[in-house]
């Protein structure tokens, strides 16, 4: 993570690091000890799309949805989802349950090391706002989606 933080000096916010930030705001605010959420690539993009009333120009900046095809699609969120997969900070563990998505602890350990600190990549006070209050928003129109034990669930 240190080469990631070195390479990204005086870059600007990234979308895959407020969608960290929003995920984490998500756990902590949950109270899980690990975030489980059921959700997939296309979910994620219905649920961005309606939560972003309030908050539609923080979205045009990160998250800016096309206006075309069957379902609400934002191709920066879908880089920043897939970015965060590879880089092992979420992901699908579990081929019998392929809608449930994980946040690694490795994604905790960026959003407060780097995305929380003094540094250059570090959060703006107002994007730190945004991002708890998006957090809330998903947990109160979507909180059925957090789960505890995916691999228990009834379908």
């Amino acid at each position: 993570m240190e080469t990631i933080a070195k390479e990204r000096q005086d870059t600007e916010m990234l979308a895959s690091d407020i969608l960290i930030a929003i995920l984490v705001n998500i756990k902590k605010l949950s109270g899980q000890e690990q975030l489980f959420m059921r959700v997939n690539y296309h979910s994620l993009h219905t649920i961005f799309w309606s939560v972003r009333t309030g908050f539609e120009t923080f979205f045009e900046k990160y998250f800016i949805f096309s206006d075309s095809g069957p379902f609400p699609f934002s191709p920066p969120l879908q880089e920043a989802i897939e970015q965060l997969q590879l880089a092992g900070m979420i992901c699908w563990p579990d081929v019998q349950e392929p809608d449930a998505m994980r946040l690694n602890l490795n994604a905790e350990n960026w959003y407060y090391e780097i995305l929380m600190g003094s540094g250059p990549q570090s959060l703006s006070r107002q994007d730190v706002i945004i991002v708890q209050q998006i957090a809330e928003k998903i947990i109160k129109v979507f909180s059925p989606l957090i789960v505890t034990r995916p691999y228990l669930m009834n379908h």
